[in-house]
Protein backbone atom coordinates (compact mmCIF):
# COMPACT_ATOMS: atom_id res chain seq x y z
CA UNK A 1 0.00 0.00 0.00
CA UNK A 2 2.80 2.42 0.92
CA UNK A 3 4.53 1.64 -2.37
CA UNK A 4 1.36 2.53 -4.29
CA UNK A 5 1.07 5.83 -2.45
CA UNK A 6 4.68 6.69 -3.22
CA UNK A 7 4.21 5.78 -6.87
CA UNK A 8 1.03 7.86 -7.12
CA UNK A 9 2.80 10.77 -5.44
CA UNK A 10 5.61 10.60 -7.98
CA UNK A 11 3.10 10.59 -10.86
CA UNK A 12 1.03 13.38 -9.29
CA UNK A 13 4.06 15.58 -8.81
CA UNK A 14 4.54 15.68 -12.58
CA UNK A 15 1.11 17.29 -13.01
CA UNK A 16 0.96 19.58 -9.99
CA UNK A 17 2.67 22.72 -8.83
CA UNK A 18 5.25 22.82 -6.12
CA UNK A 19 2.94 24.76 -3.77
CA UNK A 20 0.37 21.94 -3.52
CA UNK A 21 -0.06 20.73 0.10
CA UNK A 22 2.04 17.63 0.59
CA UNK A 23 -0.18 16.22 3.35
CA UNK A 24 -3.08 15.97 0.88
CA UNK A 25 -1.05 13.49 -1.19
CA UNK A 26 0.33 11.55 1.75
CA UNK A 27 -2.98 11.02 3.54
CA UNK A 28 -4.92 10.10 0.40
CA UNK A 29 -5.82 6.39 0.23
CA UNK A 30 -5.98 5.49 -3.47
CA UNK A 31 -7.61 2.12 -2.92
CA UNK A 32 -10.41 3.49 -0.71
CA UNK A 33 -13.46 4.40 -2.80
CA UNK A 34 -14.80 6.93 -0.29
CA UNK A 35 -11.39 8.60 -0.08
CA UNK A 36 -11.22 8.77 -3.85
CA UNK A 37 -14.71 10.24 -4.07
CA UNK A 38 -13.97 12.83 -1.40
CA UNK A 39 -10.68 13.68 -3.12
CA UNK A 40 -12.36 14.15 -6.52
CA UNK A 41 -15.31 16.14 -5.08
CA UNK A 42 -12.89 18.45 -3.28
CA UNK A 43 -11.02 19.04 -6.54
CA UNK A 44 -14.32 19.67 -8.37
CA UNK A 45 -15.28 22.22 -5.71
CA UNK A 46 -11.93 23.95 -6.18
CA UNK A 47 -12.50 24.11 -9.94
CA UNK A 48 -16.07 25.38 -9.50
CA UNK A 49 -15.02 28.12 -7.08
CA UNK A 50 -12.08 29.10 -9.26
CA UNK A 51 -14.34 29.31 -12.35
CA UNK A 52 -16.78 31.56 -10.48
CA UNK A 53 -13.92 33.75 -9.35
CA UNK A 54 -12.56 33.89 -12.91
CA UNK A 55 -15.95 35.02 -14.24
CA UNK A 56 -16.21 37.67 -11.55
CA UNK A 57 -12.64 38.88 -12.08
CA UNK A 58 -13.05 38.92 -15.87
CA UNK A 59 -16.15 41.12 -15.61
CA UNK A 60 -14.41 43.47 -13.21
CA UNK A 61 -11.23 43.45 -15.29
CA UNK A 62 -13.19 44.29 -18.42
CA UNK A 63 -14.82 47.28 -16.71
CA UNK A 64 -11.55 48.51 -15.24
CA UNK A 65 -9.71 48.12 -18.55
CA UNK A 66 -12.44 50.03 -20.38
CA UNK A 67 -12.29 52.80 -17.79
CA UNK A 68 -8.49 52.85 -17.93
CA UNK A 69 -8.60 53.00 -21.72
CA UNK A 70 -11.06 55.91 -21.53
CA UNK A 71 -8.86 57.88 -19.15
CA UNK A 72 -5.79 57.17 -21.25
CA UNK A 73 -7.66 58.51 -24.28
CA UNK A 74 -8.67 61.61 -22.32
CA UNK A 75 -5.07 62.07 -21.27
CA UNK A 76 -4.07 62.07 -24.93
CA UNK A 77 -6.67 64.69 -25.91
CA UNK A 78 -5.43 68.05 -27.18
CA UNK A 79 -5.19 70.74 -24.51
CA UNK A 80 -8.13 72.62 -26.02
CA UNK A 81 -10.43 69.61 -25.53
CA UNK A 82 -9.06 69.02 -22.03
CA UNK A 83 -9.73 72.65 -21.13
CA UNK A 84 -13.24 72.42 -22.55
CA UNK A 85 -13.93 69.32 -20.45
CA UNK A 86 -12.39 71.00 -17.42
CA UNK A 87 -14.55 74.14 -17.81
CA UNK A 88 -17.74 72.10 -18.09
CA UNK A 89 -16.63 69.93 -15.17
CA UNK A 90 -16.03 72.94 -12.93
CA UNK A 91 -19.51 74.25 -13.73
CA UNK A 92 -20.95 70.85 -12.88
CA UNK A 93 -19.13 70.81 -9.54
CA UNK A 94 -20.36 74.32 -8.75
CA UNK A 95 -23.97 73.38 -9.50
CA UNK A 96 -23.66 70.15 -7.55
CA UNK A 97 -22.39 72.18 -4.61
CA UNK A 98 -25.40 74.51 -4.85
CA UNK A 99 -27.73 71.54 -4.98
CA UNK A 100 -26.04 69.94 -1.97
CA UNK A 101 -26.35 73.18 -0.01
CA UNK A 102 -30.06 73.32 -0.76
CA UNK A 103 -30.55 69.72 0.35
CA UNK A 104 -28.73 70.58 3.55
CA UNK A 105 -30.92 73.65 3.98
CA UNK A 106 -34.00 71.46 3.54
CA UNK A 107 -33.07 69.65 6.75
CA UNK A 108 -34.29 72.54 8.86
CA UNK A 109 -37.13 73.03 11.29
CA UNK A 110 -40.28 71.48 9.75
CA UNK A 111 -42.27 74.40 11.19
CA UNK A 112 -40.82 76.51 8.39
CA UNK A 113 -42.91 74.60 5.85
CA UNK A 114 -46.08 75.80 7.59
CA UNK A 115 -45.12 79.42 6.97
CA UNK A 116 -45.84 79.01 3.26
CA UNK A 117 -49.56 78.64 3.97
CA UNK A 118 -49.62 82.06 5.69
CA UNK A 119 -46.99 83.77 3.55
CA UNK A 120 -49.26 86.69 2.55
CA UNK A 121 -50.26 87.57 6.10
CA UNK A 122 -47.29 86.45 8.16
CA UNK A 123 -45.54 89.84 8.27
CA UNK A 124 -48.66 91.64 9.53
CA UNK A 125 -49.23 88.81 11.98
CA UNK A 126 -45.68 89.12 13.35
CA UNK A 127 -46.21 92.88 13.86
CA UNK A 128 -49.55 92.24 15.55
CA UNK A 129 -48.10 89.60 17.86
CA UNK A 130 -45.18 91.89 18.67
CA UNK A 131 -47.57 94.75 19.53
CA UNK A 132 -49.70 92.47 21.69
CA UNK A 133 -46.65 91.12 23.50
CA UNK A 134 -45.55 94.68 24.28
CA UNK A 135 -49.10 95.50 25.35
CA UNK A 136 -49.15 92.46 27.61
CA UNK A 137 -46.03 93.71 29.35
CA UNK A 138 -47.70 97.09 29.93
CA UNK A 139 -50.86 95.39 31.17
CA UNK A 140 -48.83 93.34 33.62
CA UNK A 141 -47.21 96.52 34.91
CA UNK A 142 -50.63 98.19 35.20
CA UNK A 143 -52.00 95.20 37.09
CA UNK A 144 -49.05 95.26 39.44
CA UNK A 145 -49.56 99.00 39.98
CA UNK A 146 -53.30 98.57 40.59
CA UNK A 147 -52.71 95.71 42.99
CA UNK A 148 -50.30 97.95 44.89
CA UNK A 149 -52.94 100.73 44.94
CA UNK A 150 -55.58 98.29 46.16
CA UNK A 151 -53.25 97.20 48.92
CA UNK A 152 -52.65 100.84 49.90
CA UNK A 153 -56.41 101.60 49.86
CA UNK A 154 -57.08 98.56 52.00
CA UNK A 155 -54.33 99.63 54.37
CA UNK A 156 -55.86 103.12 54.73
CA UNK A 157 -59.30 101.59 55.32
CA UNK A 158 -57.95 99.30 58.01
CA UNK A 159 -56.14 102.25 59.55
CA UNK A 160 -59.36 104.35 59.72
CA UNK A 161 -61.36 101.46 61.18
CA UNK A 162 -58.67 100.80 63.77
CA UNK A 163 -58.55 104.51 64.71
CA UNK A 164 -62.35 104.60 65.08
CA UNK A 165 -62.24 101.57 67.35
CA UNK A 166 -59.51 103.16 69.48
CA UNK A 167 -61.43 106.43 69.61
CA UNK A 168 -64.58 104.57 70.59
CA UNK A 169 -62.74 103.04 73.52
CA UNK A 170 -61.34 106.46 74.51
CA UNK A 171 -64.84 107.98 74.27
CA UNK A 172 -66.23 105.40 76.66
CA UNK A 173 -63.34 106.02 79.02
CA UNK A 174 -63.74 109.82 78.74
CA UNK A 175 -67.47 109.83 79.41
CA UNK A 176 -66.97 107.44 82.29
CA UNK A 177 -64.38 109.81 83.72
CA UNK A 178 -66.65 112.81 82.91
CA UNK A 179 -69.57 111.19 84.70
CA UNK A 180 -67.49 110.42 87.78
CA UNK A 181 -66.14 113.98 87.96
CA UNK A 182 -69.62 115.38 87.40
CA UNK A 183 -70.99 113.25 90.24
CA UNK A 184 -68.18 114.42 92.49
CA UNK A 185 -68.82 118.08 91.67
CA UNK A 186 -72.55 117.67 92.18
CA UNK A 187 -71.96 116.03 95.54
CA UNK A 188 -69.62 118.81 96.60
CA UNK A 189 -72.13 121.44 95.56
CA UNK A 190 -75.21 119.90 97.16
CA UNK A 191 -73.89 118.22 100.26
CA UNK A 192 -70.90 120.31 101.16
CA UNK A 193 -72.17 123.53 99.62
CA UNK A 194 -68.92 124.06 97.78
CA UNK A 195 -68.45 126.42 94.88
CA UNK A 196 -67.90 124.16 91.86
CA UNK A 197 -68.76 126.65 89.15
CA UNK A 198 -65.28 127.00 87.75
CA UNK A 199 -64.49 123.26 87.75
CA UNK A 200 -67.88 122.64 86.20
CA UNK A 201 -67.23 125.18 83.45
CA UNK A 202 -63.82 123.61 82.77
CA UNK A 203 -65.32 120.13 82.74
CA UNK A 204 -68.14 121.16 80.44
CA UNK A 205 -65.70 122.97 78.16
CA UNK A 206 -63.48 119.92 77.93
CA UNK A 207 -66.51 117.74 77.33
CA UNK A 208 -67.79 120.14 74.67
CA UNK A 209 -64.45 120.18 72.84
CA UNK A 210 -64.23 116.40 73.04
CA UNK A 211 -67.74 115.99 71.66
CA UNK A 212 -66.98 118.46 68.87
CA UNK A 213 -63.78 116.56 68.08
CA UNK A 214 -65.67 113.27 68.04
CA UNK A 215 -68.34 114.73 65.80
CA UNK A 216 -65.77 116.19 63.42
CA UNK A 217 -63.65 113.02 63.32
CA UNK A 218 -66.72 110.86 62.82
CA UNK A 219 -67.77 112.95 59.83
CA UNK A 220 -64.29 112.87 58.34
CA UNK A 221 -63.85 109.14 58.95
CA UNK A 222 -67.22 108.37 57.35
CA UNK A 223 -66.22 110.49 54.35
CA UNK A 224 -62.82 108.77 54.16
CA UNK A 225 -64.40 105.33 54.40
CA UNK A 226 -66.88 106.12 51.64
CA UNK A 227 -64.11 107.59 49.51
CA UNK A 228 -61.98 104.54 50.28
CA UNK A 229 -64.81 102.26 49.18
CA UNK A 230 -65.21 104.22 45.94
CA UNK A 231 -61.49 104.01 45.25
CA UNK A 232 -61.46 100.32 46.08
CA UNK A 233 -64.43 99.67 43.80
CA UNK A 234 -62.85 101.72 41.03
CA UNK A 235 -59.58 99.82 41.41
CA UNK A 236 -61.44 96.50 41.29
CA UNK A 237 -63.31 97.57 38.16
CA UNK A 238 -60.07 98.63 36.49
CA UNK A 239 -58.40 95.35 37.45
CA UNK A 240 -61.32 93.39 35.99
CA UNK A 241 -61.26 95.38 32.74
CA UNK A 242 -57.51 95.01 32.40
CA UNK A 243 -57.69 91.31 33.26
CA UNK A 244 -60.31 90.81 30.54
CA UNK A 245 -57.99 92.50 28.03
CA UNK A 246 -55.09 90.43 29.30
CA UNK A 247 -57.05 87.18 28.99
CA UNK A 248 -58.26 88.07 25.48
CA UNK A 249 -54.75 88.97 24.36
CA UNK A 250 -53.35 85.84 25.97
CA UNK A 251 -55.92 83.66 24.20
CA UNK A 252 -55.04 85.18 20.84
CA UNK A 253 -51.31 84.86 21.45
CA UNK A 254 -51.56 81.26 22.66
CA UNK A 255 -53.63 80.36 19.60
CA UNK A 256 -51.02 81.84 17.26
CA UNK A 257 -48.15 80.34 19.27
CA UNK A 258 -49.72 76.88 19.08
CA UNK A 259 -50.50 77.29 15.39
CA UNK A 260 -46.87 77.99 14.51
CA UNK A 261 -45.38 76.06 17.46
CA UNK A 262 -43.46 79.08 18.75
CA UNK A 263 -43.21 80.99 22.02
CA UNK A 264 -42.81 84.57 20.84
CA UNK A 265 -42.86 86.87 17.82
CA UNK A 266 -39.05 86.70 17.81
CA UNK A 267 -39.14 82.95 17.21
CA UNK A 268 -41.85 83.34 14.57
CA UNK A 269 -39.80 86.00 12.78
CA UNK A 270 -36.79 83.68 12.89
CA UNK A 271 -38.84 80.95 11.19
CA UNK A 272 -40.12 83.42 8.61
CA UNK A 273 -36.57 84.57 7.83
CA UNK A 274 -35.56 80.92 7.44
CA UNK A 275 -38.52 80.41 5.10
CA UNK A 276 -37.51 83.38 2.94
CA UNK A 277 -33.94 82.12 2.80
CA UNK A 278 -35.13 78.64 1.87
CA UNK A 279 -37.36 80.11 -0.83
CA UNK A 280 -34.39 81.90 -2.35
CA UNK A 281 -32.29 78.75 -2.13
CA UNK A 282 -35.07 76.82 -3.81
CA UNK A 283 -34.79 79.09 -6.82
CA UNK A 284 -31.03 78.57 -6.82
CA UNK A 285 -31.60 74.81 -6.59
CA UNK A 286 -34.02 74.82 -9.53
CA UNK A 287 -31.52 76.76 -11.60
CA UNK A 288 -28.67 74.50 -10.47
CA UNK A 289 -30.66 71.33 -11.19
CA UNK A 290 -31.60 72.55 -14.66
CA UNK A 291 -28.06 73.68 -15.43
CA UNK A 292 -26.62 70.47 -13.98
CA UNK A 293 -28.70 68.24 -16.24
CA UNK A 294 -27.69 70.31 -19.25
CA UNK A 295 -23.99 70.36 -18.34
CA UNK A 296 -23.83 66.64 -17.54
CA UNK A 297 -25.43 65.82 -20.88
CA UNK A 298 -23.04 68.24 -22.58
CA UNK A 299 -19.97 66.53 -21.13
CA UNK A 300 -21.40 63.07 -21.94
CA UNK A 301 -22.01 64.12 -25.55
CA UNK A 302 -18.50 65.54 -25.79
CA UNK A 303 -16.97 62.30 -24.45
CA UNK A 304 -19.10 60.18 -26.78
CA UNK A 305 -17.94 62.25 -29.74
CA UNK A 306 -14.39 61.38 -28.74
CA UNK A 307 -15.24 57.64 -28.68
CA UNK A 308 -15.13 57.26 -24.91
CA UNK A 309 -16.73 53.92 -23.96
CA UNK A 310 -18.11 54.90 -20.52
CA UNK A 311 -19.08 58.58 -20.72
CA UNK A 312 -21.78 58.28 -18.03
CA UNK A 313 -19.39 56.72 -15.54
CA UNK A 314 -16.70 59.30 -16.23
CA UNK A 315 -19.24 62.12 -15.95
CA UNK A 316 -19.89 60.95 -12.38
CA UNK A 317 -16.16 61.34 -11.68
CA UNK A 318 -16.04 64.90 -12.95
CA UNK A 319 -13.89 65.98 -9.99
CA UNK A 320 -11.09 63.78 -11.38
CA UNK A 321 -11.52 65.24 -14.86
CA UNK A 322 -11.00 68.77 -13.60
CA UNK A 323 -7.78 68.01 -11.72
CA UNK A 324 -4.74 66.96 -13.77
CA UNK A 325 -2.88 65.56 -10.78
CA UNK A 326 -5.83 63.51 -9.55
CA UNK A 327 -6.48 62.23 -13.07
CA UNK A 328 -2.91 60.94 -13.43
CA UNK A 329 -3.02 59.39 -9.98
CA UNK A 330 -6.32 57.72 -10.86
CA UNK A 331 -4.82 56.31 -14.08
CA UNK A 332 -1.94 54.89 -12.04
CA UNK A 333 -4.46 53.42 -9.61
CA UNK A 334 -6.45 51.81 -12.45
CA UNK A 335 -3.23 50.44 -13.98
CA UNK A 336 -2.21 48.89 -10.68
CA UNK A 337 -5.69 47.52 -10.12
CA UNK A 338 -5.69 46.01 -13.63
CA UNK A 339 -2.43 44.21 -12.92
CA UNK A 340 -3.83 42.99 -9.62
CA UNK A 341 -6.93 41.59 -11.32
CA UNK A 342 -4.81 39.90 -14.00
CA UNK A 343 -2.74 38.28 -11.27
CA UNK A 344 -5.93 37.05 -9.59
CA UNK A 345 -7.10 35.68 -12.93
CA UNK A 346 -3.83 33.82 -13.49
CA UNK A 347 -3.85 32.42 -9.96
CA UNK A 348 -7.34 31.01 -10.46
CA UNK A 349 -6.36 29.55 -13.83
CA UNK A 350 -3.36 27.91 -12.19
CA UNK A 351 -5.66 26.54 -9.48
CA UNK A 352 -7.90 24.97 -12.15
CA UNK A 353 -4.91 23.63 -14.10
CA UNK A 354 -3.46 22.11 -10.94
CA UNK A 355 -6.80 20.56 -9.97
CA UNK A 356 -7.27 19.00 -13.42
CA UNK A 357 -3.75 17.59 -13.35
CA UNK A 358 -4.47 15.89 -10.04
CA UNK A 359 -7.51 14.20 -11.55
CA UNK A 360 -5.51 13.16 -14.63
CA UNK A 361 -2.84 11.73 -12.35
CA UNK A 362 -5.47 9.67 -10.58
CA UNK A 363 -6.75 8.34 -13.93
CA UNK A 364 -3.18 7.54 -15.00
CA UNK A 365 -2.66 5.57 -11.81
CA UNK A 366 -5.55 3.24 -12.57
CA UNK A 367 -7.39 3.31 -15.91
CA UNK A 368 -10.15 1.20 -14.40
CA UNK A 369 -11.11 4.20 -12.24
CA UNK A 370 -11.64 6.42 -15.27
CA UNK A 371 -15.39 5.80 -15.54
CA UNK A 372 -15.85 6.23 -11.81
CA UNK A 373 -13.95 9.52 -11.90
CA UNK A 374 -15.85 10.79 -14.95
CA UNK A 375 -19.16 9.93 -13.31
CA UNK A 376 -18.29 11.96 -10.21
CA UNK A 377 -17.02 14.85 -12.33
CA UNK A 378 -20.16 14.88 -14.49
CA UNK A 379 -22.36 14.89 -11.38
CA UNK A 380 -20.56 18.06 -10.31
CA UNK A 381 -20.91 19.67 -13.77
CA UNK A 382 -17.15 20.11 -14.07
CA UNK A 383 -15.27 19.88 -17.37
CA UNK A 384 -11.77 18.38 -17.40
Amino acid sequence: MEAKKNWFQSILSKFTFSNMPEEEIITFDIENKEDRKQFIETICLEIEMANKEIKKVKDELSQVQELLSDYQKIESFPESIKNQIKDIGLEILDNRDNRAKFKEAMNIDPRVLQIEEYEDEIEDLIDKIKALEEKQLLIKKDLEHLEAEKAEIQYQRNKIITTRQVLKTLTIAFFTFFSIVLIILTTLATIYDKDVLLPSIVLLTIGLFFVLYLYNYRGKSIYKLKRNERLHKKANDLVKKIQIKFVNNTSFLEYEYNKFKVNSHVELKYLYDKYKKQKEEKQVYKHAASALDRLEQEIIDLLEDKYIQNPQEIAKQVAILTNDKERKEYIDHLTGFTNQLKEQLNNNKETIHSAKNRIKALMLHNHSLENEIKEIIESKNVKI
